[in-house]
């Protein structure tokens, strides 16, 4: 049976629900390779208040600091985390954020 190589990078989208969570939470177990970044997302509905954008942004904070202490123990500490907060259709700026990921062929 051969080893399969490590994931490169990873992005994450999240609603700050609890399944979300857990699922940001799992990301950050991925075997990904050294220099490799997982970025957590979210999207905030277009015309968002200012006071939207700072708990989300608050709200993200936290989700990083849950991933780093998932890396930190499961030894992927050379993964960098990123966070990253978008304004639209969820489905069209995850797309876009993971299009901006992927290295044309």
């Amino acid at each position: 049976m051969s080893e399969r190589a490590p994931l490169g990078d990873v992005v994450v989208a999240t609603d700050f629900s609890g399944a979300a969570m857990r699922a940001v939470e799992r990301a950050a177990r991925l075997p990904m390779g050294s220099g490799s970044t997982l970025t957590v997302l979210h999207v905030l509905p277009p015309g968002s208040a200012g006071e939207d954008r700072a708990e989300a942004e608050g709200a993200l904070r936290y989700a990083a600091s849950l991933a780093a202490d998932v890396r930190f123990r499961v030894g992927r500490s050379a993964v960098g985390i990123v966070t990253r907060l978008a304004e639209g259709t969820p489905f069209v700026e995850i797309v876009r954020v993971i299009s901006h990921k992927v290295v044309p062929s």
